[in-house]
């Protein structure tokens, strides 16, 4: 009966070891995905509202009538912003980027406030990419590398936008 209960108690110490490492490694694993969604976030951080009055006039001539809106476009927007590691390894993590389609959002309107309205309303049209970036990790931190595709995904299609109207 004794060696009944030693085999009971072995197992039971084998089965509570394998929960603990197994939980260890899923929490590892979502810690890992989050640094890296954090780490995307971080790198694409948007310009102040001057510098990107700066930009749109050197680039296309337009001044832009009201810095309090690219202040508030740039606050509201990133709210929106919603990145998701949905799978990665050691080089190459898969993203869901969810953002405002600020290409239908344009194509409505170029008021600025109703831009704004659009934007702060609960039925923002949204776009989901699903993208590939390579990455780096260099003293415990992510350095994403930015691609053409990565940036589209960011701006909703803002690019295609202006691309349309030939700015």
């Amino acid at each position: 009966m004794r060696i009944k209960k030693k085999k009971i108690y072995v197992i039971l110490i084998v089965f509570v070891v394998i929960c603990i490492i197994s939980g260890y490694f899923f929490w590892s694993s979502a810690q890992s995905k989050d640094l890296l969604a954090d780490s995307v976030y971080e790198q694409l951080d948007l310009r102040t509202g001057e510098e990107i009055e700066n930009q749109a006039k050197e680039e296309t001539g337009i001044v832009l009538n009201d810095s309090n809106f690219i202040n508030d476009f740039q606050m509201d927007y990133e709210k929106k912003v919603q990145i998701e590691v949905t799978k990665y390894n050691e080089e190459q993590a898969n993203l869901s980027i969810t953002v405002p389609d600020m290409y239908s959002i344009l194509k409505h309107s170029e008021d600025e406030q109703k831009i704004l309205q659009i934007i702060n309303s609960e039925n923002c049209p949204l776009i989901t990419n699903k993208i590939k970036i390579n990455y780096e990790k260099k003293d415990g931190k992510y350095q994403v590398k930015e691609n053409e595709e990565l940036i589209y995904a960011i701006f909703g299609g803002m690019d295609k936008y202006f691309e349309e109207k030939g700015l």
